[in-house]
């Protein structure tokens, strides 16, 4: 391949049409790329919906990278076999979580899917194509093909994440839309400037559906001064004053925040950011309520998943009770903290009375305090998760026969059984789906007074997309 500089595009494609986060993963990718080899690339990331085509072939690409969920899978493949109709000779790669979960399923249309943690393996294979040893790529750790399959190997994982550069929010077009995106429900209130930060990979906690401590493998955090000189470098270049923290468990080392919050002291930024994290209920004490205030969060996302004490341990282990969700919810609600409490319906051992008692709870967290709202979704079989391995032994699953929009459940509720895999024994797939959608209908108009506070924000956005269509 004879090229000066080896032209990158970079794909997100996402499930609809809210464009209201940056791909953190491709983001990453981006910066460690310019760190190592700046001055022999170009890097374009397209994040958008409705992706065409010509968008990518527009950039001239050497090379394109996907990212995708299983969600967006289906979507991804679709654009690669257009992409390889017209350029038949350009690498085409897939990351992310999907193909990190289940390599087994990647298209024939990709030369490779790029497995795990992607910023070192990415660089070993842009290396080997600017020197001109594409066939080392063949046996690459990391790199899979359908070609390697029985002797792959993942990548060693990054053990000082410190080394990473701040993600490439830069190299994103619709930043500033991203940036002016509303989210009432993580910080109780709109007119910010947000943005999303991670300060760790993975989480040390095996939930049956919950995919990051498969694809990650290992619990790493970044340093407090790394984060505090992020969380610097986007407030004073961005503007932010709202950050969500996308970690799947921001709670992992006290030690860790408390110095944190001293860094930030220091660095003069104490009170002016607010910030929703994700939290484990059995962690939270008196202390971490603390630490907690001190940082300027005002919301805490928690996975309580049931009011039963019998499927919470199912689905999360033997430290997960409703006595220990509501006492972590009281300690936070009493500091002024709202919380965000997740449910999941349907898992394969939930009864009706299980299902009740899941009600019960999501009423008493709303009546708890003001400012704490919950969500509840479909329990869904993720690649690579024990829900997963349950739907595969039933036989409710045929890999070599499947449609990825089963799983789309997370982003679109199923109207009917037909659109879900259903994993539960014991409720009817479309009684459920009813008593959930009734359920999800009355969370999303909240109380009296929450629906009447809401009708201006809720009056804009009806503007902005009459407009926008």
């Amino acid at each position: 391949m004879n090229i000066k500089k080896l032209n990158i595009t970079l794909v997100n494609p996402l499930y609809d049409g809210n464009i209201d986060y940056f791909p953190t993963g491709l983001c990453y990718l981006s910066s460690y790329l310019k760190k190592h080899l700046n001055d022999k690339i170009t890097i374009k990331i397209i994040n958008q919906s409705e992706i065409s085509a010509d968008m990518i072939l527009a950039c001239n690409p050497d090379l394109v990278g996907f990212t995708a969920f299983s969600h967006t899978f289906g979507k991804a493949t679709k654009l690669a076999e257009i992409i390889k109709s017209h350029l038949p000779e350009t690498p085409l790669l897939l990351g992310g979580c999907h193909i990190s979960m289940i390599p087994e399923s990647l298209p024939s249309v990709f030369d490779y899917g790029v497995i795990g943690e992607g910023e070192q393996t990415f660089l070993k294979y842009i290396k080997n194509i600017l020197n001109r040893n594409q066939k080392e790529n063949a046996h690459l750790n990391g790199l899979y093909s359908n070609e390697n399959a029985v002797g792959f190997q993942r990548a060693t994982l990054i053990e000082d994440l410190d080394t990473i550069p701040f993600p490439d929010r830069l190299n994103i077009d619709e930043l500033e839309t991203i940036i002016k995106s509303e989210h009432p429900g993580w910080f109780n209130r709109t007119g910010l400037r947000y943005t999303q930060l991670t300060t760790s990979r993975g989480c040390p906690y095996k939930c049956v559906f919950c995919q990051p401590s498969v694809m990650w493998k290992k619990y790493r955090m970044h340093s407090p001064a790394y984060i505090a000189e992020e969380i610097a470098y986007v407030q004073k270049m961005l503007g932010i004053n709202a950050i969500l923290i996308e970690d799947d468990l921001f709670t992992g080392n006290k030690k860790r925040v408390a110095e944190l919050i001293e860094h930030l002291g220091k660095k003069n930024l104490s009170g002016k950011i607010i910030y929703y994290v994700a939290a484990r209920a059995s962690q939270i004490d008196e202390e971490w309520v603390q630490l907690l205030k001190e940082l300027g969060v005002v919301k805490v996302e928690f996975g309580i998943e049931s009011g039963s004490d019998e499927i919470a341990k199912y689905l999360k282990g033997s430290k997960s009770s409703v006595e220990i969700n509501k006492h972590a919810i009281n300690l936070l609600n009493r500091s002024g903290i709202g919380v965000f409490a997740s449910f999941i319906a349907g898992s394969p051992p939930e009864k009706a009375e299980d299902l009740e008692q899941t009600f019960k709870m999501i009423k008493w967290i709303k009546k708890n305090h003001s400012r704490n709202s919950c969500g509840i979704g479909i329990a869904t079989a993720l690649p690579g998760t024990g829900l997963w391995e349950h739907a595969v032994s039933k036989g409710l699953i045929d890999i070599n026969n499947f449609d990825w929009e089963l799983v789309s459940t997370l982003k679109k509720f199923p109207e009917n059984a037909s659109e879900m895999i259903y994993l539960n024994e014991h409720i009817p797939a479309e009684l459920m789906l009813k008593k959930i959608k009734q359920l999800n209908f009355r969370l999303k108009l909240g109380t009296p007074g929450e629906f009447i506070k809401a009708i201006p924000r809720r009056m804009k956005k009806l503007v902005k997309r009459i407009f926008n269509s």
